[in-house]
Formats: structure tokens, sequence, C-alpha cells
């Protein structure tokens, strides 16, 4: 039956994007998937994760995470020991498995499988992952770092800001070479980051892409343009093209939105607006669609959706928060046209924040 149920959602996908590639097609299941989990309608949405694996050898860790959270909440523990020992080859440790949402898991015999694989995988992960690739990354992190963290103290002084700027190109030329030699730095090669019981839905290295464009550089633009379209890079964790000036930016950060045709930022962990970013993008609704598309991000609506639910999760649970890209673009007229929850002012500040801020 489960095959059966798999298959017909194999066939109304794939008719719905048969105009799509297999990786517009994998990410075209992964936003059903993600609309599914929006609803607590996980056992469908586990359906549609199986669907997007069958068009990508090497899923994303995002959406293998998940996934897991999806067959841990559906009890199913034979997909859910198979999602795990991927996580483990991405980098994951067994304390990531002791969210409260593992809970019935860990008391599984499939759990007590994976505790006797558990080292023989780290085996197979350390002869995949390229942990001198990693060294070389993070030193590259350690010198951006070590001129970008006295900055506020040195703003004004022109030498500093040069040879802050000088680094940062090196730096940049440091990274597209590593990309070129090493398969777009995909997680195939450096695998994914993982921060206690939590997954980083970001690269390790994307301090130095924001500091790239940040200073209004292009350098990283045809690479990353490149990593996006062959499937190296998940589209939307952390990274938007966007237009300034005429030149495509791609941009990476973790903690905030933009809402487009404004200068709205806000930081999410302290759900407060702020103003580290301006002058971010002047487009149109039509233009940052056919972005998104071409990007196989996905559509506003849906993301807008997202946003509620994590900010609902981030008020009253941690447990089952939805990993999605929180850096993203959100038409203004999209969220103005109806009355947010309640408990979602105090993040977008809707009656007065923007002409405010559009003042300054």
């Amino acid at each position: 039956m489960k095959a059966l149920r798999l298959t017909l959602l194999f066939l109304v996908t794939s008719l719905q994007t048969r105009a799509l590639d297999s990786l517009g097609q994998y990410y075209t299941n992964v936003y059903q998937a993600e609309k599914c989990i929006l609803n607590r309608d996980y056992k469908n949405a586990a359906q549609y994760y199986e669907a997007a694996f069958l068009f990508k050898h090497a899923p994303f860790t995002l959406d293998i995470c998940n996934y897991s959270y999806c067959a841990a909440l559906n009890n199913d523990y034979d997909n859910l020991i198979h999602l795990s020992r991927l996580l483990v080859l991405k980098g994951a440790d067994t304390f990531f498995f002791r969210k409260s949402i593992y809970n019935g898991f860990r008391k599984s015999k499939e759990w007590s499988s994976l505790i006797k694989e558990y080292p023989q995988l780290t085996v197979k992960r350390d002869q995949t992952i390229n942990y001198a690739l990693i060294k070389r990354i993070n030193d590259f992190i350690y010198r951006d770092q070590s001129v970008h963290c006295i900055l506020v103290n040195n703003a004004k002084d022109s030498e500093f800001v040069a040879r802050m700027n000088r680094i940062n190109d090196s730096l940049s030329e440091s990274l597209i070479a590593l990309m070129y030699e090493n398969d777009y730095l995909s997680e195939e090669v450096i695998g994914a980051t993982f921060n206690d019981s939590n997954f980083v839905a970001y690269p390790i290295y994307h301090a130095l892409v924001i500091h790239e464009f940040q200073k209004h550089g292009d350098k990283l633009t045809k690479p990353m343009y490149e990593a996006i379209k062959k499937g190296k890079i998940r589209s939307d964790i952390g990274l938007k093209l966007m237009q300034n000036g005429g030149n495509p930016r791609i941009v990476f950060d973790e903690d905030y939105i933009i809402l487009h045709d404004t200068l709205w930022t806000m930081d999410l962990r302290n759900a407060i607006p702020i103003r580290r970013i301006v002058r971010i993008l002047y487009d149109t609704t039509n233009i940052a669609t056919e972005k998104r598309a071409e990007f196989y991000c996905d559509e506003s609506e849906n993301i807008k959706n997202k946003i509620y639910y994590n900010y609902r999760r981030y008020i009253f649970s941690k447990i089952n928060k939805l990993y999605y890209n929180p850096f993203i673009i959100v038409p203004i007229a999209e969220i103005m046209q109806e009355e947010p929850p309640k408990e979602f002012y105090q993040l977008f500040l809707v009656s007065d924040y923007p002409e405010r801020f559009l003042k300054n």
C-alpha cells in the first residue's frame, strides 16, 4: 500500500513538474513536503520527501533533517534509522538525536542497531569528508574575522579599510579556487555543520560570502550561481541572488529577513527590527518571483507561512522547528494585505516601522 501511494504521488508530481529538470523536481517535492509539515501532515510530508530523494542521489542535509523529523513523528523507525545513518555520514553525532522529538526512537531496537553501527559509520565519514579542506576554510574564516571584528573601531581609518578589502579580495579568490577544485565545496566534500543537537543550515564559509558582497564585490557570483544550478548547494539556505545597481549579488545571512520594496531588516533571535543591512534591493514582485523560480526557490506564500510557523515555534517551542532558509525575500504587499497574528506584530511592527526606517 505504501509503495502504491508513493507511486501515485510520484506520477502526480511528475505530471505537475514535467517541464522541470531533476533538480527542479527535487525542490518541487521538497517544498510540497514542507507545506505538509506546516499543516502537521507528517505522513504525506514523508511521502513527498521520499519522492524528492528519487531525483537527487545526495539529498541536502537540511532536507534529511526535516524528513527524519517526519519519520520520528510517524513512528517510522525503519525509515528513520536509514535517515539517521545519512545524518551521521554528514557529520552528526549521537548527541544530535538527544532532541525530545527522537525520544521514542531512542527506546527502539533501531536505535540500538544505529549505536552498534556508529563506529563504522564514523570511519566511513572520515574517509569521505575532507577535513584538511575544512581546516583551510576555517583558516580563511579566522583571517577574515581578525579584521572584521575590529572594524567598528577602525571604520574611519581609510588605510585599515583598504587593507581589509585587500584581505577580502584575497580570501574570495582563494575560496573560488577551492570551490572549483573541490566540487563547489558541496556537502559531499565538507559535510554539514552540527552544533550539539542542532543542525546549522548554512555553509561554514558563509561569512566570507557575506563580506564579499558587503563591499559590493562580485567575484563569487559566478561560482555560487554554478553551484546552485548544479545542485551542489541548496538554493535557499541563506542564499539569494539579488539585484543591486544592475549587478547580481548572492548574499548569505542567518539572522535577517529582507522584505523587498522596503529597507526592513529584523533579527529573528531577538524578534526585534534592526538596521544592519540597508539598500539591499529595489525590485518588483514579478522580477523577484522570476528570480525565485530561476534558482529553485519556494513561492513567497509558502515562505511567508514558514516564517509564521517558525516564529511560533521560536516563541513557544523549539522541538518541531522546520529547518528552512531564514534569509528570504517576501513582497511587502503580501504581508500588509492581511492581518498578521497578534504575536507577529512584535517581529514585523507592520504599522509604523517601514515609514520610520525609510526616513533615516
